[in-house]
Formats: C-alpha cells, structure tokens, sequence
C-alpha cells in the first residue's frame, strides 16, 4: 500500500537538498567557477505596515544557486520513490 506524501513533507525535503546542495556548491565554487553564482529572488526593501501601535515587517530572500536546485530537485524525487 503506497502512502501519501504531504506538503510539508515536500517542502521540507525541498528546503534540505536546497541547504545541503548550496553549502556543497559554495564549497566547490572556487574550483569550479559556475558553481558559485547564485540567483537572489525575494522582497527587497521588505514589506513594513504600521499600524499605530503595531508594526509589521515582510520580507524574504533566496539565495539558490545550481547545485542547490538540483539537491531539492533530488530530494523531491527520492521522497517521492521512497513513498
């Protein structure tokens, strides 16, 4: 019986092989130069509503580079053949 693979299970994975992928990358990045440039997407200046009394802050940043979208993409794959 085959189980389900939820959403938080696919990111998670995805999140892993991203870290793990990028720190190999950037470790690898001065003997083999392509592997060290990244793509940063993300909110930049961040989102800030005040309200008064309250202030919030939104923002993110994504630092990916190549060997870091391939070790999502791997992760992904593996937990979806493990399930």
């Amino acid at each position: 019986m085959r189980r389900h693979i939820t959403a938080g299970a696919l990111i998670v994975a995805a999140l892993a092989g991203a870290i793990v992928g990028s720190f190999v990358g950037n470790l690898l990045a001065p003997y083999v130069e392509f592997l060290g440039k990244s793509i940063n997407l993300g909110i930049t200046p961040p989102f800030v509503a005040r309200l008064g009394v309250l202030n919030i802050t939104f923002g993110f940043d994504i630092h990916l580079n190549l060997l870091g979208a391939i070790g999502a993409v791997l992760c992904i794959w593996l937990i979806g053949k493990r399930t």
